[in-house]
Order: C-alpha cells, then sequence, then structure tokens
C-alpha cells in the first residue's frame, strides 16, 4: 500500500519535555492509488540518559499516543502515449502478432492503461 522511511537527520526516538512539540518529517512513497489508512504511533520509552534535566519515568497509563489518517492518493504526473503500427497482410490466414511496452517501475498500480485497436 505505502512506504513511510524517515528523512534522513530527522530521529525516531528523542526527548520531548512536557508541553513542547517535535516535527518528524517522513517520506510517503504510495504504492496504489485511492484512500490509504496512515496510523501513527508515539510512545514513551524508558531510557537512562536524562531528559529536560530528570530521570525517564514511564507512566503506566497514558503513554501511548495514536493518530489515524485516511489519505487519498491521486493519479499524476506526466501522460505518455506510445504506438506501434503495423501493416500486415495475411491473405486469409491467422496471424498473430505479439507486442511488448515498456513499464517505468515507479509507476503506481491501478494508474495504467492500455488501448489496442485493430482495424
Amino acid at each position: 500500500m505505502f512506504t513511510l522511511t524517515a528523512k534522513i537527520n530527522d530521529e525516531i526516538t528523542f526527548c520531548l519535555c512536557a508541553g513542547k512539540k517535535k516535527s518528524v518529517r517522513w517520506i510517503f512513497t504510495p504504492s496504489v492509488i485511492g484512500d490509504v489508512d496512515v496510523v501513527l504511533t508515539a510512545k514513551a520509552v524508558p531510557s537512562q540518559t536524562p531528559c529536560c534535566d530528570q530521570q525517564v519515568h514511564v507512566p503506566e497509563k497514558g503513554h501511548t499516543v495514536v493518530k489515524k489518517r485516511s489519505l487519498t492518493v491521486k493519479a499524476e504526473g506526466t501522460e505518455i502515449i506510445k504506438t506501434q503500427s503495423w501493416l500486415l497482410c495475411p491473405k486469409g490466414r491467422l496471424l498473430r502478432k505479439k507486442s511488448s511496452v515498456h513499464v517505468p517501475s515507479n509507476v503506481i498500480g491501478g494508474c495504467l492503461k492500455a488501448k489496442v485497436s485493430v482495424s
């Protein structure tokens, strides 16, 4: 569905004093089109290193915060149209023609379209 990767220089575990806030940036890489639920969890963890000049104390209750958001992934980018044409003369016989299309590796699933026309 998606991949979350912490940006360089952002710590995953850090000291946060009471009444303060910290933003952590992530790179969100979707792999499907549509609504994607993202659940982020922050929790207090034990540490021997003092935080805000105090010993770290992890309470029994209220030490975890969970936030859930639904994100809508929409198809964007540059439309690419590729055309292949052949002049085929089967002379009353069955004729088969194989064709392949190169698909970039970073295409999000569900956004590809193909059209074949024979006349």
